[in-house]
């Protein structure tokens, strides 16, 4: 039987996540804003950085949520963002 690595990194603690978004929300240009809801759908959607930057428009169902992400391989899944973290300036 062959075994498996563990991926490399760690999983953001609720702490950690909520201190990268408030340093999102000071920032009150666009980039800020951009990179909270970045923050926000890796989080939600469970996605990897190299499947974020794969995303199109087109990839997400907002009346459903389904958003589809297209990993390593080609391979795809779908994940569903129900619950995304908001800032706490309300942005």
């Amino acid at each position: 039987m062959r075994g498996e690595r563990l991926p490399a990194g760690r999983a953001l603690s609720r702490g950690e996540v909520a201190a990268l978004l408030e340093v999102c929300s000071r920032d009150e240009t666009a980039a800020g804003v951009r990179d909270a809801a970045l923050v926000a759908l890796l989080v939600a959607g469970g996605l990897r950085r190299s499947e974020a930057v794969m995303l199109d428009l087109g990839d997400y169902d907002r009346e459903s949520g389904a958003l589809k992400v297209r990993g390593k391989g080609g391979k795809e899944r779908v994940t569903y963002l129900e619950s995304v973290p908001k800032l706490e300036s309300g942005r």
